[in-house]
């Protein structure tokens, strides 16, 4: 039952990361990744976790298009993604 949330939440995470990259807030794109990579783990998501590293990275290098195909990595695996 918490998968769901988990990953409602990761789409609001992207939605804050699109959001911060317009202001070019780096900080709080790192701070956004970082989570992503260590919850992403516990909750079985190895693929959300190696993404929201490159996206702690990618903020810290100020890589624009870096965290920009990472967040679309990640909307594309969220959409694809089947609950029962």
């Amino acid at each position: 039952p918490l998968v769901p949330e988990y990953i409602e939440s990761r789409r609001k995470d992207l939605i804050k990361i699109r959001e911060a990259l317009e202001k070019q807030e780096f900080t709080e794109i790192e701070d956004l990744g970082h989570k992503m990579k260590g919850s992403g783990k516990c909750y079985g998501f190895e693929k959300i976790s190696m993404l929201g590293h490159r996206i702690e990275l990618s903020a810290r290098q100020k890589d624009i298009l870096e965290i920009q195909r990472s967040a679309d990595r990640i909307q594309d695996y969220l959409s694809n993604l089947k609950f029962e």
